[in-house]
């Protein structure tokens, strides 16, 4: 009996929260054969529960798929010097189809694992950058580098609009150099994060450009309807703009206790972001940041919706105070489900409606 008092205080104290409520523990077993110790570079959370995981494994990278069905690499027969994953992933809203950007290019891959095709930097997509899908069969990419620079930056960018087959539908040429953005498969539009200039949206409907002097880093959610902005420098404050019916935008705000925007809801109105606490030596000019909690906000009430305690992966080294880096984080499409993902584990929550 005591022992099993212990086993569960130590299970709530390291996966327990407020509004959540765990509903998968699972470890990652199929790295590869003779594969003990990985660390997670990226997660990404489908309509339909399946969590695509990108694994470190030394100077390798791969894709794991697991769901209540099991779990697998992703097209294990891919070519050697393909490096298959990265942090960015994103399901279609569909997931069916999962996008991937790797330092080789893009690849697209089926729910089971297969690879359906490539765009491999070779062919001149050179600075690429995954935005996301912009509905539900085609997906957004920027590409950036090449002819034309100015002090290491690109004059423009060139968004390629692309279907599951990697054949390309459109184009537009942006100004400035993209390096990060977010798009919603709702609206079709992309938010775009640009070196020594503001923020731009694009409207793939219409093709319509512009721009917003508003943070530096943009998020898109509810399907369109909410776009949320922040700084990239310390301690940030993110405000959040929700405009419906022809009304003024309204605002919701969080911080400043975090460094930086976690993901969002494509079709639901919540944001999960990393609490830390933030300290700054002036004389120095040294930085130190110590992650607390994951918090679960509405960016349409401004209310808290959930707290998680943070862990930490024990074989990914960080630069917090000599600490590793926090498990990653994603939410479902709707802003339902939670997972975490971190080590050889991969942890999934429900996030309950108040």
């Amino acid at each position: 009996m005591k022992v099993c008092l212990t086993l569960l205080l130590t299970f709530a104290m390291a996966y327990g929260g407020t509004g959540v409520r765990l509903v998968m523990d699972s470890r990652v077993d199929s790295a590869g054969p003779g594969i003990q110790s990985f660390s997670v570079a990226g997660v990404a959370l489908s309509v339909d529960r399946q969590v695509a995981i990108c694994l470190e494994v030394g100077q390798v990278r791969r894709l794991v798929l697991l769901s209540g069905a099991g779990q697998h690499v992703a097209d294990p027969a891919s070519d050697g010097d393909w490096q298959t994953c990265s942090s960015k992933l994103r399901w279609s809203p569909a997931g069916d189809i999962l996008a991937v950007e790797s330092a080789s290019g893009i690849g697209v891959f089926s729910r089971d694992g297969v690879r359906s095709c490539l765009l491999p930097i070779s062919t001149g997509l050179d600075g690429i950058v995954l935005l996301g899908w912009v509905d539900r069969d085609r997906f957004a990419l920027a590409t950036g580098f090449g002819p034309g620079l100015i002090h290491g930056y690109a004059r423009d960018t060139v968004v390629r609009i692309y279907d599951a087959t990697c054949s390309l539908h459109q184009a537009w040429t942006v100004p400035g150099r993209v390096y990060a953005g977010d798009a919603s498969p709702m609206s079709g539009e992309i938010g775009m994060q640009r070196r020594l200039d503001p923020i731009a949206f694009l409207d793939t409907r219409t093709g319509a450009i512009r721009q917003v002097d508003t943070g530096e880093s943009v998020r898109i959610g509810d399907g369109g309807r909410i776009a949320c902005f922040a700084g990239n420098k310390g301690t940030i404050t993110i405000r959040c703009y929700r405009s419906e019916g022809g009304r003024p935008p309204s605002v919701a705000t969080f911080g400043p206790r975090t460094v930086g925007m976690g993901p969002i809801a494509t079709v639901g109105t919540r944001q999960v972001v990393l609490e830390v606490s933030y300290s700054r030596n002036l004389f120095s000019e040294s930085e130190k940041s110590e992650p607390r909690r994951w918090i679960i906000w509405d960016c349409k009430t401004g209310d808290e919706v959930a707290q998680l305690k943070v862990q930490f992966q024990s074989t990914r080294p960080g630069t917090i105070r000599g600490r590793a880096t926090p498990f990653l984080a994603d939410l479902s499409p709707a802003g339902d489900l939670l997972v975490l993902a971190g080590d050889d584990r991969v942890l999934l929550y429900e996030i309950p409606d108040r």
